[in-house]
């Protein structure tokens, strides 16, 4: 009974160690071998999937079957050697030496870590993935956005000395208030094109808007890196030659040139010899120096628009439209359409938009227990308004003693304005307490507002 433990360990001794059929690589098959674990490290929810290129090697000197080749885990998910494309089908075989690439792409929006496995013939793989708490990226594109990833953002062709805008999105899908990361693209043809919303507190279900241009100064493709926290996008674009014979030339319909109108820019030249592309700009200068009004823009957002052209063509295309609206905002001022396209720009067109008497858009009433409400929505153009007058009506039509009621406010106008970004628009509620009476007796009121233009009075509306 003695010699039975030695021939075991004799027998095991002899026993030829097992060969592994297959090497795991990250990359290529030259690659970092891959070990028990792969960290796709930290991520932010839904962004475009972060992948993971492998590479299968038979390392043996014979051909092998590759019996399983899968990946399980909420949120992987294992695709061809070019990520949007289907993985390799197993059984397959693998000649000496031979070897099959693959991805692994991990996407998730559920906040924490994420463990998944990719199971190979002989090979077992510990996938992780931690997806953080944090903001969404976006860009505009065209009438929809698309989530910022590997794939970059492409601003098109844009003519040397020209310069094309695309709008880009903070978007806080989470439960909390997340400051926006810092933003920054560097030096060179692509900036940002404007004020930028980092370190600002986005609320959840917030979002906020940034811009780069891409301005090339050369003929060929370009590319930058935009850079917010930890994060980093490819951006691409292509100069393309200036079109000097393309001379572009303004056709401006604007129905009455007031405030809070509609109109509408096309842009017509003789026939192109090559195609091409060029933009639209709008100015605005207030008649009160400072006064900004973020209505004053083009129907596809912001104050520069831009189109394209193809050879022959004798009128520019706005994404497939002949023409691009644009609205005249709620600030009287001078605004100046110019289109340009390469170094050849149109004669400017101005369009005065003069002060006006205050334009009420609505006018409302509620009663209380012992008081009534007036709310009145409108825009003043001039920013200048002042005195209320407002005068009540029993339910048979007779003015309510002491009659007019006047009240200056100029001052909370002026700070109203002041502090608020939607140019000339107004909202105001009065409240009235009904100090002796019901105030179900109050039937009708109208409200006279005065601005530096003149005066204008509410039609006479009901409780």
């Amino acid at each position: 009974m003695k010699r039975w433990p030695l021939a075991t360990i004799m027998l095991a001794l002899l026993a030829p160690a097992a060969q592994a059929q297959f090497s795991l690589y990250q990359g290529s098959c030259t690659g970092t071998p891959v070990g028990q674990a792969f960290d796709f490290g930290s991520v932010y929810p839904n962004q475009l999937p972060d992948a993971a290129a492998f590479c299968l090697l038979n390392s043996t000197a014979s051909t092998q079957t590759v019996a399983l080749l899968s990946v399980t885990g909420s949120g992987f998910t294992l695709t061809g050697a070019v990520p949007g494309t289907v993985g390799p089908a197993t059984p397959m075989t693998l000649k000496a030496n031979g070897s099959v690439p693959f991805t692994v792409t991990f996407n998730a929006s559920t906040p924490g870590y994420h463990p998944g496995s990719l199971a190979i013939t002989g090979i077992s793989v510990l996938l992780t993935a931690t997806v953080v708490e944090g903001l969404s990226y976006e860009v505009q594109l065209g009438s929809e956005t698309s989530a910022l990833g590997a794939a970059g953002v492409d601003f098109g062709n844009v003519q040397v000395g020209s310069s094309t805008t695309l709008n880009f999105l903070a978007v806080n899908q989470t439960a909390y208030t997340l400051p926006v990361a810092p933003i920054g693209v560097a030096a060179g043809e692509f900036a940002l094109a404007g004020p930028s919303p980092a370190g600002m507190a986005l609320a959840a279900g917030a979002s906020a808007s940034f811009a780069i241009a891409f301005s090339p100064t050369a003929v060929g493709p370009q590319t930058a890196v935009l850079t917010i926290g930890g994060m980093q996008f490819t951006l691409t674009g292509t100069g393309v030659a200036v079109v000097t014979t393309v001379v572009p030339k303004l056709t401006v319909t604007l129905g009455e040139a007031q405030s809070a109108q509609q109109g509408t820019v096309a842009v017509s030249f003789a026939a192109a010899q090559t195609g091409g592309s060029g933009k639209v700009t709008l100015a605005f200068a207030a008649q009160v120096a400072g006064q900004l009004d973020p209505g004053i823009a083009f129907s596809s957002g912001g104050t520069s628009a831009p189109f394209t052209f193809n050879a022959g063509d004798t009128a520019a295309s706005f994404n497939g439209a002949p023409s691009v609206g644009f609205q005249t905002g709620t600030t009287a001022g001078t605004l100046t359409v110019q289109a340009q396209i390469g170094n050849q720009e149109s004669a400017p067109e101005s369009i005065v938009i003069a002060p006006a008497i205050i334009a009420v858009a609505a006018a409302t009433g509620t009663r209380q227990t012992s008081a009534v409400t007036v709310n009145v929505t409108g825009f003043d153009n001039t920013r200048s308004a002042g005195l209320l007058t407002f005068t009540f009506y029993d339910s048979g039509g007779k003015v309510i003693p002491p009659g007019a009621i006047a009240y200056s406010a100029t001052v909370a106008f002026s700070g109203y304005f002041a502090a608020s970004g939607d140019g000339g628009q107004f909202a105001l509620s009065a409240y009235f307490p009904v100090l002796d009476g019901n105030p179900s007796q109050v039937g009708a009121f109208t409200v006279e507002l005065a601005n530096s233009t003149g005066t204008v009075t509410t039609a006479r509306t009901s409780f």
